[in-house]
């Protein structure tokens, strides 16, 4: 049986300087050793003239975009490629986005995890929208080497890198939850998010363009970190985010590492949100472990994840199947390409878990009583799903559809999301298909008022 891969990349800096420093001494020799890491369960793959290529300050940085697309474009479309990591970050890749065709990720019938940051915060959000894509916001292999010190300790931070990589390619959560304190706003004690953003740099550099909502907070957290940028920068590119509309309807904010040097920035950005926010009501929660730092945590960007407040003390964690990308917990797939694209649309099934008996005041339909258990709900977008679902998985907003009074009761969580490509009819086809699987219709009309096929309802209760 076929070993499935392990892509390396080094489409930002060269990694050319760095492999003997090290003690690597080139591609072959960095090939064995994180094969060694991963325990021999993949094939570790590299261009070799990718990761060596020359740059040179003063005349473009890399001269090899062409290359440099054309390795990431097999990678992203190759079926046996499990995992694509970037060992460094840098410069010199957000240039080359605009020539790759993300639809590739579209026909890929098996996961891909994407892992990286700084330069390849773009690349891991654009990828992480799609579904068979999990993008990973994490440090960097070569960032470990470079800055963790002694060495024995940046080895062994090294190997513990790579074990999470083969954990989370394998379907597994990571080993490193991602902690922080609530600074402001308000949380309950447990809620699912999904995040975006990464970098700040690279996250202000993508307004405007194709990948914006990529990288956008719209609907969603942002996550926001950053390297060796002064304070009155850091302010602009805030500024840039919200003049772009990228912090309307923010769910939140999650700070990571913020430093300049050895100076400490966290305070610093605290005190710049506080200009640009369009509410104080939202959310932000600092100390994050993620970063330019060690020890740091991988942050799924695009996935649910769940997050746990015990007084200011706040938790993140990504469970198995929202790691999973064949289990369809994620966004839907966009095409997103070098060119804007079309409102996306789908048919969809939330998996609600009730978590104790409930009453149910659904506006006209009436009142009921629910038993706790699970239940299915199918509904569809012929536009903007991927904001449709992001409304279903906000805690603050108004009730306008039935399965928003569903999902206001205190005991009820989105577990899991299906989706499915939109066309006429799949929706009632669907709510058919899951009362062949057991579901029995509750509440006649619940999410059916529209219907001209005399669907009962749209949501089912399920059997243990």
């Amino acid at each position: 049986m076929t070993r499935p891969r392990v892509h390396l990349i080094a489409v930002g800096s060269s990694i050319a300087s760095r492999l003997a420093k090290h003690g690597l001494h080139d591609v072959d020799g960095l090939r064995a050793r994180v094969a060694q890491a991963l325990g021999g369960r993949f094939r570790v793959t590299a261009n070799r003239a990718c990761l060596l290529a020359d740059e040179d300050d003063r005349r473009g940085g890399r001269t090899d975009d062409v290359r440099r697309a054309r390795d990431l474009q097999r990678a992203l479309g190759n079926g046996r490629v499990a995992a694509i990591v970037a060992l460094a970050g840098g410069a010199w890749f957000a240039r080359v986005l605009r020539r790759i065709d993300f639809s590739v990720l579209q026909r890929r019938t098996t996961p891909l995890h994407l892992f990286g940051s700084s330069e390849m915060t773009p690349l891991i959000n654009i990828a992480g929208r799609y579904r068979q894509a999990i993008g990973v916001h994490d440090v960097m292999p070569m960032f470990l080497l470079d800055t963790v010190r002694p060495k024995r300790r940046a080895e062994s931070a090294f190997d513990t890198y790579w074990a999470d990589v083969d954990r989370m390619t394998s379907g597994s959560a990571s080993l490193r939850d991602l902690t922080g304190t609530l600074l402001s706003g308000r949380l309950p004690g447990r809620t699912t998010i999904q995040v975006a953003g990464g970098n700040l740099t690279l996250v202000a550099a993508m307004m405007g363009g194709p990948f914006a909502r990529a990288v956008s907070g719209r609907g969603r957290w942002l996550a926001l970190e950053d390297v060796n940028e002064k304070p009155e920068r850091i302010d602009r590119m805030l500024a840039q985010l919200r003049m772009a509309g990228a912090l309307d309807r923010l769910e939140g904010v999650l700070l990571g590492d913020f430093h300049r040097g050895k100076e400490d920035l966290h305070d610093a950005v605290v005190a710049l949100l506080r200009f640009h926010l369009p509410t104080r009501a939202i959310p932000v929660i600092g100390r994050c472990n993620f970063g330019h730092v060690w020890p740091a945590a991988p942050l799924p960007l695009h996935r649910p994840l769940q997050m746990t407040r015990r007084g200011r003390e706040v938790r993140i964690e990504a469970s198995a199947s929202g790691l999973d990308g064949a289990l369809g917990d994620c966004r839907p797939v966009r095409n997103e390409t070098n060119t804007p694209s079309s409102a996306d649309s789908g048919v969809y099934r939330l998996w609600i878990d009730l978590r104790r008996d409930a009453r149910l005041n659904v506006g006209r339909l009436g009142r009921y009583h629910l038993k706790k258990g699970t239940y299915v709900y199918v509904g569809s977008a012929r536009r903007h799903l991927a904001a449709r679902l992001a409304r279903h998985r906000r805690s603050r907003k108004t009730l306008r559809w039935h399965v928003d009074y569903l999902l206001a009761l205190p005991g009820a969580q989105v577990r899991r999301v299906e989706i499915r490509p939109w066309r006429e009819g799949a929706e009632c086809r669907w709510a058919d298909q899951t009362a062949r699987q057991g579901g029995r219709p509750v509440i006649h009309g619940f999410g059916a008022s529209d219907c001209r096929r005399g669907c009962g309802a749209h949501l089912f209760m399920m059997p243990p």
